[in-house]
């Protein structure tokens, strides 16, 4: 295969696997979601707030933060070397957090990784609120 359709592979593959982490959210699929998560993500929350893997998924398994929606329409993906990829692009959220729901306008940014098993796996995500 050459560089060029390797990258083009790479590229529907992170489209496809955040579909999947998107899904994982909605319907509460925390196994599969544990799957696509590096166990060193760091995830910024678009109010600022940071967490680990394991306090991210606790806080979704334990009802404080649930996504009812995500909308991310067109993520733009780019294949840095082939270990390293960045997906970003606006979306809206429909959470409920603390018992209060919530539609949230944001720009996410996302680094995913080739772990050993040469699987891509989120290694951090940010969102910034958009005005």
């Amino acid at each position: 295969m050459i560089q060029g359709d390797k990258i083009l592979t790479d590229v529907i593959k992170l489209h496809a696997l955040n579909e999947d982490r998107i899904n994982s959210l909605i319907q509460q699929q925390w196994e599969r979601l544990g799957e696509l998560l590096s166990p060193k993500l760091i995830f910024i929350h678009s109010s600022g707030r940071c967490e680990g893997k394991a306090s991210y998924i606790q806080s979704l398994m334990e009802g404080k933060l649930r996504y009812l929606s995500i909308d991310m329409p067109k993520p733009e993906v780019l294949v840095l070397d082939g270990t390293v990829a960045v997906v970003r692009g606006p979306l809206s959220t429909e959470i409920v957090s603390k018992g209060q729901a919530r539609v949230l306008r944001s720009f996410a940014h996302m680094t995913w990784a080739r772990n050993s098993r040469d699987c891509w796996c989120l290694l951090s995500y940010s969102s910034t609120p958009l005005a």
